[in-house]
């Protein structure tokens, strides 16, 4: 997608540093899994990562999609910034006011705190293509709507 300049899948949150995926499993670390994203804002609005973001399958859900882990994991949009704050609650919002789903979205948005690569295991690499399906279907989108605007007859 233009404007990421790369991903990291890894944990944020909790009172272990340097967490295993195993550690983060038992439940007792307090840490989130989380993909970390770095972007150039010269060339992706935060807005736009935000939208890709909500793509992602049940949002109202406490479980993220993927195989059955035997524990639920929230949905978390972490910011850095009261700009992020701001816009991720707002994006939320509108979604919300939207009834674009049946269920409140149970997505937490909530301030970024230190984060810890993941070691590779099969567990990461999985998160990690999450949001590379993300990003690439919503660069398949972005070509079409451009493609349809320079060519109105395609």
């Amino acid at each position: 997608m233009p404007g990421v300049l790369g991903t990291r899948v890894g944990y944020t949150g909790g009172q272990t540093d340097n967490p295993t995926y195993k550690d983060v499993c038992t439940d007792r670390t307090g840490h989130a899994e989380a993909v970390e994203v770095e972007f150039d804002p010269a060339q992706i609005r935060y807005d736009d990562l935000l939208k890709v973001f909500w793509e992602k399958p049940r949002p109202h859900s406490a479980q993220p999609p993927g195989p059955g882990l035997g524990h639920a994991i929230p949905l978390r949009i972490f910011f850095h910034t009261p700009q992020q704050q701001t816009a991720a609650q707002a994006s939320k919002e509108a979604l919300e006011k939207a009834h674009r789903y049946s269920k409140p979205i149970a997505t937490q948005i909530v301030p970024a705190v230190t984060f810890f690569p993941a070691e590779t295991t099969t567990s990461s690499i999985w998160r990690s293509a999450v949001w590379q399906a993300a990003t690439s279907r919503a660069d398949r989108l972005s070509r079409s709507k451009k493609k349809s605007r320079t060519n109105p007859a395609m």
